[in-house]
């Protein structure tokens, strides 16, 4: 009998960033959602939450995806968050203009 050695699979970690751009994705979707449910008028929360919260989340996002040796689920989780965003705040836009042509 042959003892064979079993190598050990190497646990590759999520990166650091990749999560903090996936918990900036969920935190602008939830914004998202209430801002668009409610149909206020800009909110003080507004600059940071639809600006300056998706901007560090897709730059985080995208350094993230450089790491060497790391899972990146996170990463693509939350560029796919911001790509489905971007297409609904376009349809949105496209079917109001539809809808009110005139100003």
């Amino acid at each position: 009998m042959e003892l064979v050695k079993k190598k050990k699979k190497v646990k590759l970690g999520e990166t650091r960033l990749g999560v903090v751009s996936f918990v900036c994705a969920l935190l602008t979707l939830a914004y998202l959602n209430i801002f668009l449910l409610t149909s206020g008028g800009p909110d003080p929360f507004s600059n940071l939450f639809l600006q300056v919260v998706p901007t560090v989340g897709v730059l985080t996002g995208l350094i993230s995806l450089i790491k060497v040796n790391h899972r990146r689920t996170f990463t693509w989780w939350a560029l796919g968050l911001y790509g489905f965003m971007f297409v609904c705040i376009l349809v949105i836009g496209f079917v109001e203009f539809a809808t009110y042509t005139k100003p």
